[in-house]
């Protein structure tokens, strides 16, 4: 007597489902790669079978080439991105040299990071001399509470412009009258600070003087005029006022 025995192998059936959120069509490589993993599991079933062996060598390849060609692609946009930085620089120190005004920044606190060569020939200071410098340092000291309150105003924000007239001292020791307009770059992270565009305007205020003196004196005897005259009483008049 035969005894037959049978014995049942069970099936396995595995599922692989996509994490949430993945999208692998979103990019070339992802799309390659959901491909050759295709691919892969055909290969698996039928391993004798040279068609399939040959389309997951093509689908390798092909994954291959789309990601050599996507670094390829971000190294030139780098480039290119490194090259527009690099002649927008070029162009804005050639202004910076080429301009008659000085250039002048500085950071949060007043300390000069910045001057443009245009130091030396208007105030005879070497512009590497300058940095690390106060701001306020060389300012004349009557006018240095109005350019505080200028740098304060742009630091806080207070004032996106401001606009001075003041008396900075030349390398040998001459006082200069400054025009400096400043303009707050603290949020430009290729500045990061005050900038001041500044000019000697000592020869019209040298103009306006003489021109006031002209207006109250006599031109022949030098004596004060009924101009003059009026000034003065006015002035005494509101000092009385003011001290009883």
């Amino acid at each position: 007597m035969t005894t037959q025995a049978a014995v049942a192998t069970p099936t396995t059936s595995t599922s692989v489902t996509p994490a949430s959120g993945w999208r692998p069509l979103r990019f070339p490589i992802g799309a390659a790669t959901l491909a050759h993993g295709g691919l892969v599991s055909a290969l698996l079933a039928d391993s004798r079978s040279g068609a399939v062996v040959a389309a997951v060598g093509g689908g390798m390849v092909t994954a291959l080439l789309l990601a050599r060609q996507a670094r390829t692609w971000a190294q030139v946009s780098r480039l290119q991105g490194e090259q527009a930085r690099a002649a927008a620089d070029a162009r804005l120190a050639a202004l910076v040299r080429q301009g008659s005004d000085m250039v002048t920044v500085i950071d949060a606190e007043g300390t000069i990071r910045f001057a443009s060569p245009s130091h030396r020939e208007l105030m005879g200071h070497d512009p590497r001399e300058l940095l690390g410098r106060d701001f306020l340092a060389d300012v004349h000291a009557e006018d240095r509470p109005l350019a505080r309150r200028a740098v304060e105003r742009l630091t806080t924000g207070a004032s996106e412009r401001e606009s001075i007239v003041m008396r900075l001292q030349h390398a040998n020791g001459a006082w200069h009258w400054i025009d400096a307009v400043g303009s707050n770059h603290l949020a430009d992270p290729s500045i990061g600070g005050i900038v001041f565009n500044s000019r000697d305007v000592t020869d019209r205020k040298r103009l306006e003087a003489r021109l006031v003196e002209q207006a109250v004196r006599d031109p022949l005897t030098g004596l004060g005029n009924r101009r003059l005259f009026g000034d003065r009483v006015q002035h005494a008049l509101a000092r009385r006022a003011r001290h009883g």
